[in-house]
């Protein structure tokens, strides 16, 4: 009996040095930014370049439409079709029949 309570206390100094070791030595900060697989600043700029992306599309998108008016509106004004024909046509019907 005398010879399992040696080992006993043997084993328990044993693990009580171990567990004191090991939570003396000493533990580097931990920096969660640091320890992160995408930094914060990468995932910023990563959102970043998706909207300027779609800004740009957008961009070129509305530009090509604000060109089609613009030329469909100068078509429409420079095109040589005679202007205000129906006005003439009644000008000249009241003409007539005030002659009459």
């Amino acid at each position: 009996m005398n010879f399992y309570m040696k080992r006993i206390y043997f084993l328990t100094i044993f693990f009580v040095c171990i567990l004191t070791l090991t939570s003396c030595r000493s533990k580097t900060p931990w920096n969660p930014y640091l320890s992160a697989k995408e930094k914060p600043s990468e995932k910023q700029r990563k959102e970043e370049q998706k909207q300027l992306v779609k800004g740009t599309k957008n961009y070129e998108e509305q530009m090509k439409e604000n060109k089609k008016n613009i030329q469909e509106n100068i078509n429409k004004s420079t095109s040589m079709k005679k202007k205000y024909k129906s006005i003439t046509r009644r000008k000249r019907r009241t003409k007539k029949r005030n002659l009459d």
